[in-house]
C-alpha cells in the first residue's frame, strides 16, 4: 500500500464529519485492463448496506471532494460509506481544495476516486489553460448534476445586481489558476473586470461565505447542484439573511457560447433558495461534476465503484438532498457524454449493461 507522504490527510476534518475515514489511500497500480475477464465480477452476499459485498483488487479507496463546506463533501462522504460497505473495504472521503487538486492527487495516484468539475475534467484532459500538459489517464465513471453559480451578499448590502458590484470585493473562487479562466469571463459579462472595477478575492466556499457575514467580502460566489446549493450559503442565509445577484442574461449567453463547458442555467429552483423570491434564479453551468478515477483503475474496480454507486442513490437520497434530483433524473443525466473524454472501460461496461450506454 502507498501511503500519502504529506499534505491531503492534514486538511482532513475530525472524523465525525468524515465517513468511513481511514489513514491511508493506496492506489492499486493496474492499468487500465488489469484484471479485466470475459465473466461477471465476482460478488459475495453481505447483510451490510450498499448491496453486495465485491472482489476488487484494491485494499483501500480514497474519494476527494471539496472544501468541506461545498455540496461535494456530503456527496462523496455518502458515496464513500456506500462504497465502503459494498466492497468490505475501508473508503474514506476528504476534503481538497476542489477540482483542480483533485486532478492532481488522481493523476499522481493519491486518490483513486475523485468529483471532478467539468471545468476541470476537460481543459485537464486537453491539456488547455489552466493546466500545462494533458492528464490523459483521467477517466469519468458518471456524471452527478449540473454546477449552478450562485452569487450571493448580506440582505442588507443593497446589492441587486453583479453590476452593482462596482467596487466590492468579492469571492470568485478557490485559486485563480483554476477558476479564473470561466469565472473572470462571467463577472466580465456583467461589466466587472477583474482588479478594474471590481477586487477578487480567492478563498473556499465556506471561508468566502465567513467573510461575507464578517464584512471582508461584499459578495461571493457559490455553486450548487439541480436542488440544493452549497451548504454553506444556506447556513448564512439562515443565520443573517442573504440576497441573491441577478444577471444579464445575455452576458451569460455569450459567454456560455465561448467557453464549451458553461451552459445557460435558466431555471434554476428559486425555492431551495433560502429567502429567494422568484421562482427561478437564471445563472450559468459552470461545469456539472463528474464521478471520475483514471486508467490506473481496473476495469473490475470501476464496474463495482459504478455498480454500487448507481444502485444505491436511493438510500444516499435520504442524506444528500442533490442524490434526490440524480435518482429523478435518470440514465441519461448518469452517462452524459464530455466531448472526446471516454468514460472508464469499466464504467462503460456497467451502464452497458444495464442500458444507459449502446
Amino acid at each position: 500500500m502507498r501511503r500519502r507522504e504529506m499534505g491531503l490527510f492534514r486538511r482532513l476534518v475530525p472524523a465525525v464529519l468524515v465517513v468511513a475515514l481511514v489513514a491511508a489511500a493506496c492506489g492499486n497500480g493496474d492499468d487500465g485492463d488489469a484484471g479485466a475477464d470475459d465473466g461477471e465480477p465476482d460478488v459475495e452476499e453481505t447483510e451490510e448496506g450498499g448491496g453486495s459485498a465485491a472482489t476488487v483488487d484494491a485494499d483501500s479507496l480514497e474519494i476527494v471532494t471539496a472544501p468541506t463546506g461545498s455540496i461535494f463533501f456530503p456527496l462523496g462522504s455518502a458515496i464513500a460509506q456506500q462504497l465502503e460497505a459494498g466492497l468490505d473495504i475501508p473508503v474514506t472521503a476528504a476534503p481538497s481544495a476542489g477540482s483542480g487538486e483533485n486532478v492532481v492527487l488522481l493523476s499522481g495516484g493519491d486518490a483513486e476516486i475523485g468529483i471532478i468539475a467539468s471545468n476541470a475534467l476537460v481543459p485537464a484532459y486537453e491539456g488547455m489553460t489552466p493546466y500545462d500538459e494533458p492528464y490523459e489517464e483521467l477517466r469519468p465513471l458518471a456524471h452527478l448534476f449540473p454546477n449552478a453559480l450562485v452569487v450571493f451578499a448580506l440582505e442588507s448590502s443593497g446589492f441587486e445586481t453583479i453590476a452593482d458590484l462596482e467596487g466590492a470585493r468579492v469571492g470568485v473562487g478557490l485559486e485563480a489558476r483554476t477558476w479564473d479562466h470561466f469565472i473572470g469571463p462571467l463577472f466580465a459579462s456583467q461589466g466587472m473586470v477583474y482588479g478594474e472595477n471590481i477586487t477578487p478575492v480567492y478563498a473556499g466556499f465556506e471561508d468566502m461565505a465567513n467573510q461575507v457575514r464578517d464584512g471582508q467580502l461584499d459578495a461571493a460566489i457559490g455553486t450548487g447542484g439541480s436542488d440544493s446549493p452549497s451548504p454553506a450559503i444556506t447556513a448564512l442565509a439562515s443565520e443573517v439573511g442573504v440576497t441573491y445577484l441577478e444577471w444579464d442574461q445575455d452576458g451569460v449567453q455569450s459567454v456560455a457560447d465561448e467557453i464549451g463547458f458553461v451552459n445557460v442555467f435558466a431555471d434554476y429552483p428559486g425555492d431551495v433558495l433560502e429567502g429567494y423570491g422568484g421562482d427561478t434564479y437564471f445563472t450559468a453551468d459552470i461545469g456539472g461534476p463528474y464521478l471520475a478515477a483514471t486508467t490506473a483503475m481496473s476495469d473490475d474496480t470501476a464496474y463495482e465503484v459504478t455498480r454500487i454507486f448507481h444502485e444505491q442513490l436511493e438510500t444516499m437520497a435520504n442524506d444528500v438532498a442533490v442524490v434526490r434530483w440524480i435518482l429523478d433524473a435518470g440514465l441519461e443525466n448518469l452517462v452524459q457524454p464530455l466531448g472526446d473524454l471516454p468514460f472508464h472501460p469499466g464504467a462503460v461496461r456497467y451502464w452497458q449493461e444495464v442500458g444507459a450506454m449502446d
